[in-house]
């Protein structure tokens, strides 16, 4: 009987160690653009760093509510920011994973006018679906391709479907597809991915153009869908570290 609880508080032991450690970890969230700058524009005029900030703000609250309270949201306000100082923030702040969150385009060649409450915007149905970027050369590039898995794989069994344009050879696409099956490319010019001095991923969530795949990405239901996937992706790569 000693034995047996000797055992059991032993295993409770290492469990609670690794949940301290688990709760000790920083994730760094980055809200892709500015208020100013905000990127991309949607089909309907809507600026991508609108959907990055619902986005980037629920993956932060759903890690806090699954025991991760140190998750930092960078540039919350909006303002303007070089690209550099997103990275030595998660720096200074001893982050153990960067995540970029972002929304999606296509190039001009795909794009049609369309008018919008009486405004005329662009807008295009060939592409739909998520996108992982990532750097392979960095000291990191191991846990980069860990990361990008692991978000993959948790984004695929929430049904969500990968858009493989970016590797297209074409001008201002033709990444290298590292797994056309989950999405992942590698992007080393990216300066948020060439600069992280941590494991780090640039997540594009869906394409905001496409006028069916805006409507989703504005429902509050669907939001939390990808939300919770990346969640569930960054603690699955986090445990297995």
């Amino acid at each position: 009987m000693k034995n047996f609880l000797l055992a059991i508080t032993l295993a409770f032991s290492c469990y609670a160690s690794t949940l301290m450690a688990n709760n000790n970890a920083v994730i760094a969230i980055d809200i892709g653009h500015t208020l100013k700058n905000h990127g991309s524009t949607s089909a309907r005029g809507v600026g991508e760093f609108h959907f990055n900030k619902t986005i980037a703000t629920q993956l932060q609250a759903k890690l806090k509510e699954q025991g991760y309270p140190n998750t930092l949201l960078i540039n919350p306000e909006g303002k303007k920011i070089r690209l550099k100082e997103r990275t030595q923030f998660a720096h200074k702040h001893k982050a153990d994973v960067f995540i970029s969150i972002h929304h999606d385009s296509m190039q001009l060649q795909f794009l049609k006018r369309w008018r919008y409450q009486g405004k005329e915007y662009l807008h295009g149905e060939r592409f739909k679906g998520y996108s992982l970027f990532i750097s392979q050369q960095t000291q990191h590039k191991k846990e980069n391709l860990q990361l990008a898995n692991a978000i993959a794989d948790s984004m695929l069994e929430s049904r969500f479907v990968p858009t493989l344009h970016h590797a297209m050879p074409i001008k201002g696409e033709n990444r290298k597809l590292l797994d056309k099956t989950k999405g992942i490319y590698a992007f080393p010019e990216l300066a948020v991915l060439r600069t992280a001095r941590m494991p780090a991923i640039l997540v594009e969530c869906g394409i905001i153009v496409n006028k069916d795949e805006e409507v989703l990405l504005s429902n509050k239901e669907y939001q939390k869908r990808i939300s919770d996937a990346i969640a569930i992706g960054i603690m699955k790569f986090l445990e297995e570290q």
